[in-house]
């Protein structure tokens, strides 16, 4: 896996594997040009677009994306609300080129099987994707208060650790960040704690990786939270980078 984006300013990650045929695209909150960059080919080369949930940072160049020629694929409820968005109205390839994901029912796309789980956040139809190449079985969830129960044993986990519950909660007493902001980071996405006690829920005997992704640029310490994880699961921990 491969970050180009990882934060409020943008997400975009992009996964490869000898197993599969072309590469695979994780949101898209960065634009096409760097996207192109990081890829070292044409864009329509890649197997397909994945976006987690239609908020801007995940989601802004997602049409324009469908108009070069990429498959885009999000749950119902997220697509009706990139439905909505004026870029989606105006594109005349954005129906052709968009594909919607339901539960239970995964979707393989050259070489690779995609399943996609709910997550509880404050935008419609937000989902964790679970894929395998066939070998390795990659879990991603990003934007959410906490993880749901994943299926199989993952071989690499990518998963959200925005924010330290007491740092947030202490700006908020002093005045140190936007109270509308800092509640809804507590209410939307997953704190450091949280994920911890999730990593202890979960069977990570094959796991390999762990990424960690959207952290807080003012309420997160990469160093901690990197050797706190690295110490509960003895599993190699790495920050996401271009936060």
């Amino acid at each position: 896996m491969t970050s180009l984006a990882s934060g409020s300013s943008g997400n975009c990650y992009i996964l490869r594997s000898t197993k599969a045929a072309r590469p695979l695209l994780i949101d898209v909150g960065v634009a096409p040009q760097a996207i192109r960059q990081s890829l070292g080919e044409p864009l329509p080369n890649l197997a397909a677009c994945l976006i987690s949930h239609a908020h801007g940072d995940h989601s802004k160049y997602a049409v324009e994306l469908a108009d070069r020629g990429v498959m885009i694929a999000m749950s119902v409820e997220a697509m009706a609300e990139m439905d909505k968005t004026r870029a989606a109205k105006k594109s005349k390839n954005w129906p052709l080129r968009s594909r919607r994901l339901v539960q239970d029912r995964p979707w393989s796309v050259f070489g690779w099987g995609i399943s996609i789980l709910p997550l509880p956040h404050d935008a419609a139809g937000t989902v964790a994707f679970y894929i395998t190449d066939g070998e390795d079985r990659y879990f991603h969830a990003t934007d959410c208060m906490y993880l749901p129960a994943i299926p199989d044993r993952p071989t690499i986990m990518a998963v959200e650790a925005n924010h330290d519950t007491e740092i947030l909660k202490g700006k908020l007493m002093s005045g140190g960040v936007n109270a509308a902001v800092g509640s809804r980071a507590l209410r939307s996405h997953m704190s450091i704690e949280t994920l911890i006690k999730a990593l202890e829920m979960i069977d990570l005997s094959e796991c390999k990786e762990i990424h960690l992704l959207h952290l807080s640029n003012s309420n997160s310490n990469e160093a901690e939270f990197k050797a706190r994880v690295q110490a509960k699961t003895g599993i190699p921990t790495y920050i996401a980078g271009a936060r």
